[in-house]
């Protein structure tokens, strides 16, 4: 029994200074705005995809909440970083992954997002291209007013009526003003992550161990 007890002080220890350490590391405070899209109604990609199988999904990390009522709050815009609060962007169609760290200045990088009176995400507007490839540069365009849109474009993108107007190379079979894409059938959702599982699991470890703990003093 005595050796019992030995070992639940241990491991009470050790989860009360696991705590601690999550409670004071920096990325504890991160805010995390996660992406969920609408699988592909629709989509003519060339293999590997995206398919009608996939769909947009990611997230944006802050290290602190975006303020209630604000209205285009920039995240980036064309490779420059707004906000001091940035820490990463990440966003995949099932098969590209476009990210702060694949894609940059001189080449179209926009994330805006609104929030509502409480705070949470009232509106959004993404714009990720990769560099080119054989094929072309794959672009993803995704908007509260309308459903997910990722293309290999040719000479002029339009996407949801908007004439982005840019030009790329290597375009290969894709004929002008004709790009490959693959689209939703209507906007996902976005908003902040839920509190964090690491800390409700932490807890309800705690939460265990000091009932058993009592029982034992028992």
């Amino acid at each position: 029994m005595k050796t019992v007890k030995v070992l639940f002080k241990v491991a009470l220890s050790s989860l009360c200074l696991l705590l601690a350490a999550v409670l004071v590391s920096p990325s504890f405070a991160d805010v995390i705005y996660t992406y969920t899209g609408e699988t592909f109604a629709y989509s003519d990609y060339p293999a590997p995809g995206p398919t009608t199988s996939d769909s947009v999904t990611g997230q944006i990390t802050l290290t602190a909440a975006i303020p209630a009522s604000t209205t285009n709050y920039l995240v980036v815009d064309q490779g420059y970083i707004y906000p001091a609060t940035f820490v990463s962007y990440s966003f995949t169609d099932g098969v590209t992954t476009w990210s702060n760290t694949n894609v940059g200045p001189g080449i179209q990088d926009s994330i805006s997002l609104d929030t509502d009176a409480v705070g949470n995400i009232a509106g959004w507007r993404i714009e990720l291209q990769l560099a080119s490839t054989s094929l072309g540069a794959p672009f993803l365009w995704s908007s509260s007013a309308g459903p997910d849109n990722v293309v290999l474009p040719s000479t002029t993108l339009y996407v949801q009526g908007y004439d982005i107007s840019m030009s790329w190379s290597g375009v290969g079979t894709a004929s002008p003003g004709s790009p490959y894409d693959a689209y939703s059938s209507s906007e996902g959702s976005l908003g902040v992550v839920p509190e964090p599982s690491t800390m409700l699991l932490l807890g309800s470890g705690l939460i265990g161990l000091a009932g058993l703990w009592g029982k034992f003093k028992k």
